[in-house]
């Protein structure tokens, strides 16, 4: 293509550089690459200091040249604590802890001023992204076994030992509760006082009562037996309502019993998922009536209630 370029040289040095860097500062001590695991380095970012200034150096009595200084030849020291978190045992901790990493060096006497150029923590094989030379506090809540291996250099090249620390965390917090299973039991009691609007022909003495078993859920087939007693008229329909609004829009009509005047006035079956994966969910929405001769827009009504796996109502 004549609009392609090849890009070489320092150019090309540098954009491979900036690619990869991610890459290589998770995996270089002191490097601010993710970290794998749940700890975390809380400490500020620090002021740098720079290195003390040297002594200057002695000159022989008697003129002469000055003598150059020894060299620093005392590795760092390092050492970490546990400065947070509920100890259960021995390095066997509840929850999240906190650990303090910290870094000292010395000189010998006429050499070089100590200082330290680098504290190294790594967790679990990952290197920490320590943010100063003498000290690194990590947060680590993860359960599990967890081994730190931490060592200082200084600026002189000495290298600490390398130390580790292993600890434990454990989880005690209480398990969750057990996934409640979905309701395959819905009843609904029926009364002319439930109606909406009310039938003024219907009185107190118009009741029922629906019930619905779940059969396959995953077809979404459902058993039905409906009752009903003194309603006025001859039953003409009963239906699954949804509300708001209300009365609600039918959802599912329900065969009636041929002849049937009073007593089980209903009886079968229907498949629907949609409608019972709702009802699984959300049963206070959902309603079923009656209608009548008399009562053509509903004699008797009644909320559908949950009642659980077991046939057992639930508040």
């Amino acid at each position: 293509m004549r609009n392609q370029r090849r890009i070489h040289g320092p150019v090309a040095v540098v954009l491979a550089l900036l690619l990869v860097s991610p890459f290589v500062l998770g995996h270089l001590p002191g490097g601010g690459g993710t970290i794998s695991r749940a700890a975390e380095v809380i400490d500020p970012f620090p002021t740098p200091t720079p290195c003390p200034t040297a002594p200057p150096t002695p000159t022989p009595s008697g003129g002469g040249t000055p003598r150059p200084l020894a060299p620093d030849t005392i590795p760092p020291t390092v050492q970490a604590a546990v400065t947070s978190g509920h100890r259960l045992g021995d390095n066997v901790y509840e929850t999240a802890v906190v650990i303090a990493f910290t870094a000292a060096d010395t000189a010998p006497a006429g050499a070089q001023p100590p200082c330290l150029k680098q504290l190294t923590v790594i967790e679990d094989g990952v290197v920490l992204p320590c943010r100063a030379p003498s000290f690194c506090t990590v947060r680590e809540q993860e359960p599990g076994h967890h081994v730190f291996e931490y060592y200082a250099v200084d600026v002189s090249g000495n290298r600490s030992a390398t130390e580790t620390l292993r600890i434990t965390i454990v989880d005690t917090a209480p398990p969750s509760p057990p996934a409640r299973p979905a309701p395959t039991t819905f009843v609904a009691t029926l009364s002319a006082a439930e109606e909406v609007p009310r039938c003024a022909q219907a009185g107190p003495e118009a009741r029922g009562v629906a019930v619905f078993q779940v059969l396959d859920r995953a077809t979404g087939l459902v058993s039905y037996r409906l009752v009903a007693n003194n309603l006025p008229g001859t039953i003409t329909a009963a239906h699954i309502h949804i509300t708001p609004p209300d009365p609600g829009p039918i959802v599912q009509p329900l065969s009636l019993t041929p002849s049937a005047t009073q007593g089980v006035i209903g009886e079968g079956t229907f498949t629907n998922r949609t409608l019972l994966a709702a009802l699984q969910a959300h049963p206070q929405d959902y309603y079923v009536n009656v209608h009548t001769s008399v009562c053509p827009s509903g004699v008797i009504r009644g909320q559908l209630g949950e009642q659980g796996p077991g046939g057992q109502a639930r508040p």
